[in-house]
């Protein structure tokens, strides 16, 4: 165990030898050729190394000095291995890794009291999170160039006051079948901008105070099978720029107060899974393939408003469920393109709604599939209003007068 600042004496090894003699037999137990700069002074401790750090599974480098810190620097081909413990109760705790790997392993531990900086950039292949990383103040966690990416591998990675940023510049940002990231802070802020690989949500990213954003800039934002993104702060926000935006069935975006979930790429807003909120609820998407809700997609709000807006050239298809509850309003608004509601499923009642439904459509028809359903349903009294421009509520059926004709086909 390496300690600092207990009791009135700090330990300064004044040599090189004696640092790396220590850190070998106290915190290196996979016997690795590290600690090669290794120096503690004035309740700080500095690892540093060019060739690769380990802290094995039963060891433990804790700092109990006031305002101290703990700093990792390596460069090595080895890169940084965390199996064991790494605490700073009263400062800052930042890893540095620019050589091979910056992993935390399934038995590894980062506790910190302060800012948390974990940086994988240079030489350095990816950050891998299969541990237990919890933080109180600022979290930044930052792949700036590992070709393997950020993976929150099975771990839990806690946020509990201040900011949490985690960014991925290269290949894929996921967080896999298992693991969470949770933030119970001012704000939690999750982006992708490498380019062609996208982010994938198999885990849980959940945001318990609050604004949180999931942003991805480049290939396809998933939310997998067992993915859920979760949030109970002031706002959630999902946005995708990359090729498009997909919660898969059994996936699964759930909130409380203000959702919005936005796309721009080209391959559309798909759901297959689920979206659930209880609040005002914005939908919208510019890319080509349009607003695809699945059969076995669902769209749930509760209260407020519900407003799916779509200018993509696919216009928007419903075969899954949307639902309002609680008087909450269903706004649906499109342009240049068709709405067409229903399918041959087992689906029936495509839009349920106790408030006011209201379909504004541009250049464009309101089509059902042409299967016999209940398309849209109001209750409790609710109106539905539909405000057609340069289009038809069916398909167009003649006579024709005047050029005006009002559909009321499939």
């Amino acid at each position: 165990m390496l300690l600092a600042g207990v009791g009135n004496d700090t330990t300064v090894f004044k040599t090189e030898d004696a640092a790396t003699t220590l850190f070998d037999t106290l915190v290196n137990t996979d016997n690795m050729n590290t600690g090669s700069g290794f120096a503690n002074s004035n309740g700080n401790i500095v690892i540093t190394s060019s060739v690769g750090t380990s802290v094995g599974a039963n060891a433990k480098v804790r700092n109990y000095a006031a305002n101290s810190n703990i700093t990792i620097n390596n460069s090595g081909a080895d890169g940084v291995s965390i199996s064991g413990e790494v605490s700073n109760p009263n400062g800052n705790l930042t890893i540095n890794n620019a050589g091979g790997e910056l992993l935390v392993n399934t038995t590894g531990l980062l506790k910190n009291k302060g800012n948390m900086l974990l940086v994988n950039n240079g030489a350095g292949t990816g950050i891998n999170l299969n541990g237990t990383i919890t933080n109180t103040g600022n979290l930044t966690i930052n792949n700036e160039t590992g070709a393997n990416g950020l993976l929150v591998g099975g771990g839990i990675v806690t946020n509990k006051s201040g900011t949490a940023n985690i960014t991925n510049n290269k290949g894929l940002l996921k967080v896999a079948q298992g693991a969470k990231v949770v933030s119970e802070g001012t704000s939690l802020t999750v982006t992708n901008t490498a380019t062609g690989s996208g982010t994938t949500i198999a885990g849980t990213v959940e945001n318990k105070a609050g604004t949180a954003t999931v942003e991805n800039r480049a290939g396809e934002l998933l939310v997998d099978t067992t993915g859920l993104i979760k949030g109970s702060g002031s706002k959630l926000t999902i946005k995708n720029s990359g090729s498009g935006l997909r919660i898969a069935a059994g996936g699964a975006v759930q909130n409380t107060n203000t959702l919005e979930i936005s796309n721009s790429g080209a391959n559309g807003l798909n759901v297959l899974g689920s979206i659930t909120n209880t609040g005002k609820t914005d939908i919208s998407n510019t890319g080509a393939a349009g607003i695809n809700l699945d059969n076995s997609g669902t769209i749930t709000n509760n209260g407020s408003s519900l407003n799916i807006t779509n200018s993509g050239a696919s216009g928007i298809n419903v075969k899954g469920l949307i639902k309002t509850t609680n008087s909450g309003t269903v706004n649906i608004t499109n342009s240049n393109s068709n709405i067409v509601i229903g399918d041959n499923s087992a689906n029936d009642n495509y839009i349920t709604s106790d408030g006011k439904v209201t379909i504004t459509q541009t250049n464009g028809n309101i089509l059902n599939s042409g299967h016999k359903k209940t398309h849209i349903k109001t209750t409790n009294g609710a109106n539905l209003v539909m405000n057609v421009t340069n289009g038809a509520i069916g398909t167009e059926v003649g006579p024709c007068k005047g050029g005006i004709c009002t559909g009321i086909g499939a």
